[in-house]
Order: structure tokens, then C-alpha cells, then sequence
């Protein structure tokens, strides 16, 4: 497999993607819209992938991405589209318009610190008949008991509702549980409220004009 990844550069002169092989073992994780660092010239550097495939036809030797940055971010469909036509009205480089629509946080660019924002949810790790042998078999480990009880019925929880860590270690280290993170996006698709607003005459007709 092959990927097309836009790299950090903002210049014209290689505004374009390269291509990359994708390592064994990142095949079943990376996506299109994923921040990886792949090697270009004598540095590792930061990209956006754009397109994967299965083919490639090349008279040279192509190089492996080395890594996913953060698999728990990627640029959905419809913010790599706005990328192309913010590049097309503006004429600016493509990874310009990525770094325009992007917060400071998320920008393709060399960062020591993660600076994402995630929820930490913990959930089964795993079978259920495993789960019920390891209660019965544990009827002392009370609160271990409840966690596991309790996620048993809601399948995943957030850790931090968890009164007693201990307990939550323990679980985490004997395989039982597993921790997993969402994270959590400032845009929000959803509606915000419903507002009546009253336009003046002016702005009814700046409005019409506009539909």
C-alpha cells in the first residue's frame, strides 16, 4: 500500500504530494486525513495524508512514512475539500489552507508538546464469560467488582468517574479493562440554540440578495 501525503513546506515549488510506501505495520491504522512524519531530503518532517492506494508505478525507489503522529486526529472529507477550494480562490499553497483552518495546536509543524485535548473513556477488554468468571471467582475485590459490573451494563465510561483508582490500575493490568481516547474537537457540528433575530430593512435586503 501507498500514500500520498502533503508535506509541512508552504512553497509553491513543491506544493504537491509525494509519495510514501506505508509500513506493514501501519496498514490497518493510518487513514486519509491523518498527521504523519515521513523522511524528505535529509529531515523528517510532518504531512497530511491525502490519498491512499494499493499501486504505484515508479522507476525509483520509494521511502516508508515512519509514523502516525496522532492516530486519534484525522481531517474529515470535508475539511480536505474546503483545503482545495480555499487553494484554488486564494492561489495559496494547499498546506497553507490546512494551516489557516487548523488551530495552533493541530498545525503541521515540528511541536515537542501535544497539546490535543481528549476524553478518556475505559471499556471491557475482555469477553463477557471472562468477565463474570473473573467476579465470581473475586468476590472480595468489591470495587473491582462494581467497575467491572458497571461497564458490563454501559460498555464504556469515562475514567474519571471512577472513584477508586486502585481498583482501576488493577483492572488495567490484569487485562480486564482498557482505556481509549476521543478527542475532543472545538468546531461542533451540531446547532448551538435556536435564535429569532429581527433584521432591519437593510440587512432583509442584504440577506435576500445574498440567498
Amino acid at each position: 500500500m501507498y500514500a500520498e501525503v502533503l508535506i509541512e513546506y508552504n512553497s509553491k515549488a513543491i506544493d504537491q504530494t509525494f509519495t510514501y510506501i506505508i509500513p506493514a505495520s501501519l496498514k490497518e491504522t493510518i487513514k486519509v486525513g491523518m498527521k504523519v512524519l515521513a523522511p524528505f531530503a535529509n529531515r523528517t518532517i510532518n504531512g497530511f495524508v491525502t490519498n491512499i492506494k494499493d499501486e504505484y508505478d515508479a522507476d525509483y525507489s520509494l521511502k516508508e512514512i515512519t509514523s502516525i503522529v496522532d492516530e486519534y486526529f484525522c481531517l474529515n472529507k470535508e475539511l480536505l475539500e474546503m483545503g482545495s477550494y480555499l487553494q484554488s480562490k486564494t492561489l495559496c499553497t494547499k498546506i497553507a489552507a490546512y494551516q489557516t483552518m487548523l488551530p495552533s495546536s493541530l498545525k503541521v509543524k515540528d511541536q515537542k508538546t501535544n497539546y490535543s485535548k481528549y476524553l478518556v473513556y475505559i471499556e471491557l477488554n475482555q469477553d463477557e464469560k471472562t468477565i463474570n468468571e473473573f467476579i465470581s471467582n473475586n468476590s472480595r475485590s468489591k470495587k473491582q467488582i462494581e467497575i467491572l459490573e458497571l461497564l458490563l451494563k454501559e460498555k464504556r465510561i469515562l475514567k474519571n468517574s471512577i472513584e477508586s483508582k486502585t481498583s482501576l490500575k488493577t483492572l488495567i493490568e490484569k487485562e480486564l479493562i482498557k482505556e481509549t481516547k476521543e478527542q475532543i474537537y472545538r468546531l461542533q457540528n451540531e446547532k448551538k440554540g435556536d435564535f429569532n433575530v429581527e433584521f432591519t430593512p437593510d440587512q432583509q435586503n442584504a440577506l435576500n440578495s445574498i440567498d
